[in-house]
């Protein structure tokens, strides 16, 4: 699997075929997910249908907590619908800790806000 990396948007390919995308913010005005240099926050991220199941959003997934590792950045924040037990068993495999609860009541959907925080930096 390659990872084409454009500004934040991680895009997963496999013999020429997009796989899955991850998009980061790294910088933005809501405090709580994102701290300019410290703490970045992962939005849109997905593994398409015929490719779910193999490991590729594992891979990307550990590409990018990898990637801003590397850029000195502490911790890395998402949120997952609480009811995406799929979803929910990746982050915990890659060691997201749940914060807090959120309710999008517009909506009616309850989602978990994660934590993963760097143990130690990668030279």
């Amino acid at each position: 699997m390659d990872v084409l990396v454009n500004q934040g948007l991680f895009v997963a390919v496999v013999n020429g075929e997009t796989v899955g995308s991850l998009r980061v913010i790294e910088d933005g005005a809501n405090r709580n997910r994102v701290v300019k240099g410290e703490r970045v926050y992962i939005q849109n991220f997905s593994v398409h249908k015929s490719f779910r199941r193999r490991g590729y959003g594992s891979e990307l997934l550990a590409f990018v907590l990898e990637w801003y590792q590397r850029q000195g950045i502490l911790e890395v924040t998402l949120a997952v619908e609480s009811q995406n037990d799929i979803a929910k068993a990746l982050y915990e495999k890659m060691e997201f800790q749940q914060i807090r609860e959120c309710k999008d009541s517009r909506q009616n959907i309850t989602y978990e806000l994660l934590l993963h925080k760097y143990g130690k930096k990668v030279l």
